[in-house]
């Protein structure tokens, strides 16, 4: 039990009140600094004015500066914070439990805007789906990665 609340249940914890205070300092930030309906392009996936620019052509969440910085801090505070916690001096047995509270983070902030969408959905915000997923995943893989405790070697006295 302790095991699962250092490894998973804590880390998700921390995961979620991250991921809160990015988001509500961001569209703070955003809405103090470029206005106050631009902070709707940092997750532009559900929103019906930003799809139907898309699909018109006129919207790529790609080269929305607004969007790649918010993904970015995104993965770097909420997720590589919390996978770091959650994996510092794990073992490698420990870091598959370590991975599990990214997994669902992922799972319940991205999959439901590249699954489940008819073929009319653009193609942009496919592409903005893939960049949020890459950008949490690889930040999750490195602080899962610099958090793992290596294996000691010993010295052989020759």
């Amino acid at each position: 039990m302790k095991i699962a609340l250092r490894r998973i249940i804590a880390p998700f914890i921390l995961m979620s009140v991250l991921w809160l205070i990015v988001v509500f300092a961001l569209e703070s930030c955003i809405e103090a600094l470029v206005g106050p309906f631009q902070s709707e392009r940092m997750t532009p996936f559900n929103n019906a004015h930003l799809l139907e620019e898309a699909a018109e052509g006129n919207y790529s969440p790609a080269a929305d500066l607004v969007f790649l910085v918010s993904t970015a801090l995104t993965a770097l505070i909420a997720f590589g914070v919390a996978t770091l916690f959650a994996a510092w001096q794990a073992s490698r047995g420990q870091a598959v439990l370590a991975a599990i509270p990214a997994v669902v983070g992922i799972s319940i902030l991205v999959l439901p805007a590249m699954l489940g969408r008819g073929e009319n959905y653009p193609l942009a915000m496919q592409h903005a789906a893939i960049i949020a997923f890459v950008a949490y995943a690889v930040a999750s893989l490195a602080s899962l990665f610099v958090g793992i405790r290596r294996p000691v070697k010993r010295m052989v006295n020759v």
